[in-house]
């Protein structure tokens, strides 16, 4: 969040179900490459524990703090896999934006609107921190994740799924290809149907007087 410093009254109201929160502070109020490594630590703090396996997947965005020296580093002690995201991509690929974020925004426009006709007020960090429980506990659930996952076609792995929303040239790639395989097929119907030109054989040449080179005069 945008800031200098955590005060501790913002945490007043905190559920002590929320023990692990990671809260952080910059200028911009965007993240940058230390709050990046920071989030990174803590993530892989907490999927290590239910953990399958050697090696967990990581999916980023190209953003320049998923891509610095000690991040990438990091990770690969970690036997943490980053799998990079296409450029313009994330709105169909990225399950956070497809599934979590918009469930996420609904569950806080109810609790503001609660708060609202309660005579609360609008939330300020104090109170947010206090119904951030209530808000993750019914945005974070098993369905809402996996639906997001699956609208990617990551799981089950359906690529078909995203190649349909590609859009090349204004067109969706699915028509852009059905066009193509279409012209292919009228191509070679063409092919079949020309004949093979041989060209007729040449007759053969006749030299009725024997040649010889001119006779040279002194």
């Amino acid at each position: 969040m945008k800031g200098v410093i955590i005060l501790k009254r913002w945490f007043a109201e905190l559920p002590p179900e929320l023990d692990n929160l990671l809260v952080g502070t910059s200028d911009s109020g965007y993240s940058n490459d230390t709050l990046f490594f920071q989030w990174l630590q803590h993530w892989e703090h907490f999927t290590g524990i239910s953990r399958r396996g050697k090696y967990r997947i990581l999916l980023l965005d190209g953003y320049d703090s998923h891509l610095t020296y000690s991040a990438l580093k990091f990770c690969e002690q970690q036997n943490v896999v980053v799998v990079l995201l296409p450029p313009h991509t994330s709105h169909f690929l990225q399950p956070l934006d497809v599934s979590v974020f918009q469930q996420w925004k609904h569950h806080h426009s109810q609790v503001l609107d609660q708060n609202v006709r309660q005579g609360v007020g609008p939330l300020d960090k104090n109170s947010f921190f206090a119904c951030l429980n209530e808000i993750r506990e019914r945005t974070l659930t098993e369905r809402v994740i996996k639906a997001g996952f699956r609208k990617c076609g990551f799981f089950p792995f359906q690529p078909r799924v995203v190649l349909e929303q590609l859009v090349v040239d204004g067109v969706i790639l699915d028509e852009v290809e059905a066009e193509q395989s279409g012209e292919q097929r009228r191509g070679e119907q063409r092919r079949k149907q020309q004949h093979t030109y041989t060209p007729p054989l040449s007759p053969p040449l006749t030299i009725n007087e024997p040649w010889s080179s001119p006779r040279t005069f002194t």
